[in-house]
């Protein structure tokens, strides 16, 4: 089973683009999608609004857009991010707010729910300073000392940032029966101290924001620690041990970094360099847990992963001596989805959505173990999406018949 359905048409209610979509399946089955609209320029750094769709029929109809934040043309609204604790009706939504004025340095991180499955929303409430407070205290650590020794001492300049975005990974709530946080909410950050610098002076990192009693309060989780690699866009998993695995994009890099958790997400390990896939265009990229083996029918662990694997392409280098060309960039193309068997160290099946052009994706699943995965595609102006799609298939159609929830794979 595959079908393709269109959430934002092209130039939908007058909008130049949507970009950096999410997806989340509420408890009731009802499908959620998020994305900032630009409408004044297609840039990171033109106003955004930001608008949500609800369907009631697993993604295959869309109603009409509901403008969460409309920005006056100085506000940038961007990443949100959906999570439910289990056994609830409350839907909590964050996403993040900057000002033109003032982009990269300050961000409010907004938080609302709903307890009408998506249909009303409480007022927003700003939840950025316990970040801000957090990061000044672990630069005081850092700058002591005291942090521990994954922690570069030497660079406590680049901690005490006031800068964070709530994804654009999906959040994840792990599983009862975790054996240090069970049903623990988790809401990946990304985070930086100053954008206008070099890469490796901007003090981009991963951080977030948790829950441990099913949404009532919320708190810092841990930081990862800033090293040979400074994370950006961040996607979280829970293994089937019980370790968390954080999967992110490097900024200026064409390669994917990892970082672990044993205990929760309270603490985690210097990111280091993933070899277990190809380099491919700086891009957010999705992760799913489908299956433990733990509650598996087949006791069989299923983890999913999606970007646009494309390939190289000449790019056009002025220089003082006039045009050359070099083979140094990647297409945004061939929206790809990958299974592994192992939690991630390889990967059994390897499927491509969509080979033309396409841009940042997100998954998640419907309770008859429907995939959905959400991408923008068709390029407006080469690197920006002209319309955004959610994909629907099952586990028989991506493994071409090799695997199902009933059977288990055919080794």
């Amino acid at each position: 089973m595959f079908e393709e359905n269109i959430v934002w048409q092209d130039k939908e209610d007058d909008m130049l683009t949507y970009h950096v979509p999410t997806i989340f399946v509420s408890q009731a089955d009802t499908v959620f999608a998020a994305a900032d609209a630009r409408f004044k320029e297609y840039g990171d750094f033109g106003p955004h609004h930001l608008v949500m769709k609800r369907s009631t029929d697993g993604g295959r109809t869309w109603g009409k857009n509901v403008y969460i934040a409309r920005s006056d043309g100085k506000q940038i609204y961007l990443f949100p991010n959906f999570i439910q604790p289990q056994g609830s009706k409350r839907l909590f939504f964050f996403y993040t707010e900057k000002s033109r004025e003032n982009m990269h340095y300050v961000t409010h991180v907004w938080l609302q729910h709903s307890d009408d499955d998506g249909l009303t929303w409480s007022k927003p409430r700003d939840i950025v300073d316990m970040m801000v407070r957090r990061d000044a205290e672990l630069q005081e650590l850092v700058r002591t000392r005291k942090a521990g020794p994954q922690f570069d001492h030497d660079n406590y300049v680049l901690y005490g940032r006031k800068s964070f975005y709530t994804g654009p990974g999906v959040a994840i709530r792990l599983s009862a029966d975790h054996p240090v946080k069970p049903s623990r909410l988790i809401v990946p950050i990304l985070g930086m101290q100053d954008r206008w610098v070099h890469a490796l002076q901007r003090g981009q990192f991963n951080t977030f924001i948790v829950s441990d009693d099913n949404g009532d309060s919320w708190k810092p989780g841990g930081t990862i620690p800033i090293g040979d690699h400074q994370n950006s866009e961040p996607s979280v998993v829970e293994l089937d041990n019980g370790d968390l695995l954080l999967n992110a994009r490097v900024e200026n890099r064409t390669y994917r970094v990892l970082s672990r958790s044993k205990d929760g997400g309270e603490t985690w390990t210097e990111s280091k360099r993933f070899y277990g896939l190809p380099e491919y265009d700086q891009v957010h990229s999705g992760l799913l847990r489908y299956s433990f083996s733990r509650n598996d029918s087949t006791k069989t662990s299923r983890l999913l992963f999606c970007f646009p694997q494309g390939g190289l392409q000449a790019t056009e280098v002025r220089d003082k001596d006039g045009l050359h060309r070099a083979a140094n960039s990647y297409k945004r193309e061939n929206m790809s989805v990958w299974l592994s068997y192992d939690e991630h160290q390889t990967w059994a099946v390897k499927k491509v959505i969509n080979p033309d052009s396409s841009f940042y994706s997100n998954m998640s699943k419907l309770s008859d173990g429907t995939i959905l995965l959400i991408y923008g595609r068709d390029a407006a102006n080469g690197w920006m999406p002209r319309r955004n799609a959610v994909a629907r298939f099952n586990l028989e159609w991506l493994t071409d018949g090799k695997d199902s929830l009933a059977t288990g794979p055919k080794r």
